[in-house]
């Protein structure tokens, strides 16, 4: 990996990751999310997005299949927002 790239994907990580935070915050202030550390809980659902797509690109490459990964993400994000949901 290039620094280039590098640097574009901090870029996009920094991005997606102030918008799930900005997400939180407004679900809480609402009123239809719990009080909760919005860093703590911004990034539980990075890291439990980030590990799908890693385990699961491994996994794929490794067994010679493919996985619906946005499925699961979409499942994953479903299940992290009803545990914090009021």
């Amino acid at each position: 990996m290039t620094p280039d790239l590098i640097e574009k994907i901090d870029d996009k990580t920094d991005i997606i990751f102030k918008m799930l935070s900005e997400v939180i915050k407004q679900g809480i202030k609402i009123g239809i999310f719990k009080q909760i550390d919005v860093w703590d809980i911004t990034s539980l659902f990075w890291s439990n997005i980030h590990g799908i797509i890693q385990t699961q690109t491994t996994i794929d490459y490794l067994k010679g299949r493919t996985t619906d990964i946005e499925s699961l993400i979409r499942k994953n994000i479903e299940l992290m927002f009803l545990a914090i949901k009021v």
